[in-house]
Formats: C-alpha cells, structure tokens, sequence
C-alpha cells in the first residue's frame, strides 16, 4: 500500500490551524484582562517572536520534501533494499 506523502501535510495544517485560534484566543485574553504594564507587552511580543521563528524553521525544513514522493509499507519481502532515487 502507497500513499504520496503530501498526506502529512494534511495533520499539520490541522495543527497549524488548531494553534493559530488558541493562540489569538490567549493573546486576546493576555492584552484584554491582564495587567496593562510593560511586561504584559514584552510577553506578547516574545511570544510572538518565539512562535513565527518556529513556524518559519518548520517551513524551511519541508519546503526541501518531494511531497510527490510515494511511501509504503515493505510489500517486497526485502526489507534491506533501498528505494532507487
């Protein structure tokens, strides 16, 4: 049985768009109903720093990824053998 691997990408985006709303829902309530000072500020600010850093490392590294690429499970019986590239 094989599958394309661009499959994956379907859970992360899942993922992706899970994060973005919980998120902006934190964020909302952090700057709505927390303490108005500079820290308060600073904390959002670094968060959002952190988390588009993040987002970005992990577009970097798939953007390099055959999505077209077929992967399975070892049908042949020779679990040794390489794909051929």
């Amino acid at each position: 049985m094989a599958f394309p691997l661009y499959y994956f990408l379907f859970p992360y985006l899942v993922f992706l768009l899970a994060w973005s709303v919980m998120s902006a829902v934190a964020l909302y309530h952090m700057l709505k109903f927390g303490v108005k000072n500079k820290l308060t500020v600073t904390a959002v600010a670094a968060y959002l720093v952190v988390a588009a850093g993040l987002l970005m490392a992990s577009l970097i590294f798939i953007i390099d990824i055959d999505w077209q690429y077929m992967a399975g499970t070892f049908t042949s019986g020779d679990l040794y053998k390489l794909p051929d590239y």
